[in-house]
């Protein structure tokens, strides 16, 4: 989030999907790409419509989430166990100052795999969610919560939603 203001596109119950503020940048063998923000992503399945990396894929999450002003960073008591179905994980950590769950799967595999999740402050230096290989589906989501001030009950749970095929360069 680049200001002071929650821009948002759609939200249902009381999670926001927020595509104009944030985004993910990747940079692959030939050049750099902005990834497309999925709001309504079905995790059963893979979207239609996928952003394709050239070559093996190295992603830095960079925060611009804002800790003081209007809005900004709350430490969200959500354990991961409680969170909408299609992102349970077995863990009763709780979501924080924000996490980036990640799956990835080969192209020829059918099922997805459990989620892996890591702090939003430290995932810069895991090897595992910052690098992704030819031939991978990628399914990355971040969540975090932002308190509005001074209202003194106003929460917005964010979930931004990210796939990508690893194709050859």
């Amino acid at each position: 989030i680049r200001d002071t203001n929650i821009h948002y596109c759609s939200g249902s119950g009381n999670v926001v999907y927020n595509n104009v503020e944030v985004e993910i940048r990747a940079v692959d063998q030939k050049s750099a790409h902005t990834l497309t923000h999925y709001p309504d992503f079905d995790y059963t399945n893979t979207p239609k419509l996928l952003d394709y990396a050239n070559g093996d894929v190295f992603l830095t999450y960079t925060s611009f989430i804002p800790t003081s002003g209007r809005y900004r960073l709350y430490n969200d008591g959500r354990r991961l166990y409680n969170l909408v179905n299609e992102l349970y994980i077995n863990s009763s950590d709780k979501v924080g100052n924000g996490k980036v769950l990640i799956r990835r799967k080969s192209v020829g595999e059918v099922d997805w795999p459990n989620w892996n999740y890591y702090d939003l402050s430290t995932v810069n230096s895991y090897y595992e969610a910052t690098h992704f290989t030819v031939g991978e589906y990628v399914t990355i989501v971040i969540i975090y919560e932002i308190r509005e001030y001074p209202n003194v009950f106003k929460y917005h749970h964010l979930r931004l939603n990210y796939a990508f095929i690893v194709s050859a360069a």
